[in-house]
């Protein structure tokens, strides 16, 4: 019985140590999507949107920069305003498990219309529970009318 519980502890540290500690490469999760037409596109360990926006894309990203960095336990991983792509990660309450969003200006198919697209995915699991959309959702409001709904 000692051992068993012993090695219950020894899994529950591991598990809320693990994810605060292992280390990510910025060129891992910084990744570049490709273009979509606007709308909402749901997976199962994430979300992304792709809308256009009203505003120049320096400003629009400056604001969602704002946006990001004022967010609970959200940090800047890479990118900048100026690269035109910024990756954020944002951990889970309890476990600390990380969720990576990558926002970026991309061309609409035209080439001349910027689009702004926004990939929040999960780091672990199969499954992101809605966070992710939950997050992106609640940026795309404090943006406000800087997005136009597709």
């Amino acid at each position: 019985m000692r051992w068993f519980l012993l090695g219950v502890i020894v899994l529950l540290a591991a598990a809320l140590i693990l994810p605060r500690v292992i280390p990510v490469t910025a060129e891992s999760v910084h990744a570049t999507f490709p273009a979509n037409v606007p709308g909402d596109y749901p997976a199962s360990k994430g979300y992304s949107v792709t809308r256009e926006i009203t505003t120049t894309p320096q400003r629009l990203l400056e604001v969602l920069d704002d946006i990001a960095k004022s967010t609970p336990r959200t940090r800047w991983l890479a990118g900048s305003v100026e690269e035109r792509q910024i990756t954020y990660v944002t951990r889970s309450r309890i476990f600390g498990f990380p969720d990576y969003t990558t926002v970026q200006i991309v061309m609409a198919e035209d080439g001349q219309t910027p689009l702004l697209q926004i990939s929040a995915r999960a780091r672990y699991g199969k499954s992101d529970l809605g966070v992710n959309k939950e997050r992106v959702n609640r940026w795309l409001a404090e943006l406000g009318l800087l997005t136009v709904a597709p």
